[in-house]
Parts: structure tokens; sequence; C-alpha cells
């Protein structure tokens, strides 16, 4: 129940009409602190390490769409007319 949750709260959140790839990262960004600060206390390397992770996911999903920047994992293989949103909202939930 938490997760679908979470994930509709993640998608309403990134499918507001963010402009361009930075605003789709900051979205995320301003979202996952926010969870961390209502979410049941985690030690804070270990928030850290997961937040590096699904930041580097949410990068690597929306620069392949994009092409811009060198990928950090994954390199980039996005459809043409992907949506950054969806694809950051799924990099971060997977």
């Amino acid at each position: 129940m938490m997760k679908s949750r979470t994930y509709l709260s993640l998608l309403a959140v990134m499918t507001g009409g963010v402009a361009s790839a930075a605003d789709e990262i900051a979205v995320w960004n301003q979202t996952m602190i926010a969870a961390t600060l209502t979410a049941p206390a985690t030690a804070a390397p270990l928030t850290m390490r997961v937040a590096a992770i699904v930041h580097a996911a949410v990068f690597d999903a929306v620069n392949g769409i994009d092409r811009k920047y060198t990928p950090i994992f994954v390199p980039p293989a996005a459809a043409p007319g992907a949506s950054k949103a969806a694809a950051a909202v799924q990099a971060a939930y997977a």
C-alpha cells in the first residue's frame, strides 16, 4: 500500500509540466528530501548512500532522453519523444 501511494505521489509531482531536464532532477531532489524528513528515522550514512544511488539513476534516465552529458552508469537509449518526467519517476521508483 505504501509503495503504490508513494509512486502515485511521485507521479503527481513529476508530471506537473516541468520544462527542462535540470528541473526534472531538481523536483525529484525536493521530493526525496521531503520523503526522508517524513519517513521513519534512518541513519544518515544509509540515507546518503540511497540518495546517491537514486540520483544517479534519475540523472541517467533523464539524460538518456536529452543526451547532453556523459552518462554515469547507463548509456542513453530512450525512444524519441520519451517523457523526462516519466523516466525520472520510474528510475526513482525502481
